[in-house]
């Protein structure tokens, strides 16, 4: 990263390129030895909140779907047809590692 010209300074924007991150971490990149902050966030290019559900007492496992009205259908009626009524449901967020945008201040 070249260093601020004369009167600026460079700080870490907010902004993350794929929306809210989950963290920001420098890490050090063992091919150029660079300190560089990164941000883990939701993968754009992915399809986010899928969800699905499992029966706690036999695992018997609902399929997935985008809208968890089809995932709690699904646990009424298993719960319907078999008594069991303990479910664990799975949201499933994909990631991506990006490079944290940098901005330059003038100062």
């Amino acid at each position: 990263m070249p260093s601020p010209k004369s009167g600026e300074s460079r700080s870490r924007s907010s902004e993350r390129p794929c929306g809210p991150s989950w963290s920001s971490t420098p890490l050090r990149l063992s091919m150029t030895n660079d300190l560089i902050e990164y941000a883990v966030c939701a993968d754009p290019d992915a399809r986010q909140g899928v969800s699905h559900a499992w029966c706690m007492t036999c695992g018997m496992r609902s399929q997935e779907a985008e809208d968890r009205a089809v995932v709690k259908h699904w646990c009424l009626g298993h719960a319907g047809g078999t008594g069991h009524k303990r479910f664990r449901a799975v949201v499933t967020t994909f990631l991506m590692i990006v490079p944290a945008p940098v901005r330059v201040t003038h100062g």
